[in-house]
Formats: C-alpha cells, sequence, structure tokens
C-alpha cells in the first residue's frame, strides 16, 4: 500500500501563495494532497502526472487545474521547465464565500486553440 502525504505548502513572502519556475529532469513528486488549488504550465519540455489515478501528458505550452484536496503525483523524465502556482485555501475563501462547497474540476489546456478538456468531475 503507497502513502498518500499531505503536502505543506511554503508561501512565497511576497504573496500569499506559491509560485515558482522550475527546471527539473528525472524528478518524480509521489501521490500527495494538500489545501490549495495548484496550476501547473509548461514552459519548455514534457510533464507526466496524475491525478485521481488519471493518467496525463503536458507538453510544451500546456498547462492544468487541479483543485485543492485532489490527489496527484507529477514526473519530469527529461529536461523540463514549468511555472508553478499553489493558491491556498485561506486565500481562496477571502474571495470565494462558498469555498466549502465549490469543487473545480481538474481541467487540461492544450497549447493549440482547442475547448479544455475537463478530466474529472
Amino acid at each position: 500500500m503507497s502513502v498518500i502525504n499531505h503536502e505543506i505548502i511554503q508561501k512565497n513572502p511576497d504573496l500569499n501563495m506559491r509560485y515558482n519556475i522550475i527546471t527539473c529532469s528525472n524528478i518524480y513528486t509521489a501521490m500527495h494532497w494538500h489545501d490549495s488549488m495548484e496550476i501547473i504550465y509548461v514552459m519548455e519540455g514534457q510533464m507526466h502526472g496524475v491525478v485521481n489515478n488519471e493518467d496525463y501528458l503536458l507538453n510544451e505550452k500546456d498547462f492544468i487545474v487541479i483543485d485543492r484536496k485532489t490527489i496527484h503525483a507529477t514526473n519530469c523524465k527529461h529536461q523540463t521547465k514549468y511555472l508553478l502556482i499553489q493558491i491556498p485555501y485561506d486565500f481562496l475563501a477571502k474571495f470565494i464565500s462558498n469555498i466549502d462547497s465549490v469543487r473545480i474540476p481538474y481541467i487540461k489546456q492544450y497549447a493549440c486553440d482547442a475547448e479544455p478538456v475537463v478530466l474529472s468531475m
């Protein structure tokens, strides 16, 4: 049985959220969840991942939105550069009064002008 960790997000000091541009190669981030909404935008390379047991592949200029408390993992097998934005629950709650009853589907947007693909509700 694999362990699913609760990740505690470290916020950037200048904003009430975390944002980083990350360059990695051969890095696997194991299954985890957190109280933050997560946005991943691939700037260069490719990223593999799993969200609620569904596989996905992000290529250059693709992005995905992952709701808070959603189990997910990522894997950069080759040189990849991506933007990571994690917006914490307490920040979202300031602007969304019914945040506890709101669940967003996770959405993968392809780089082209295609419609977003909703992977799960």
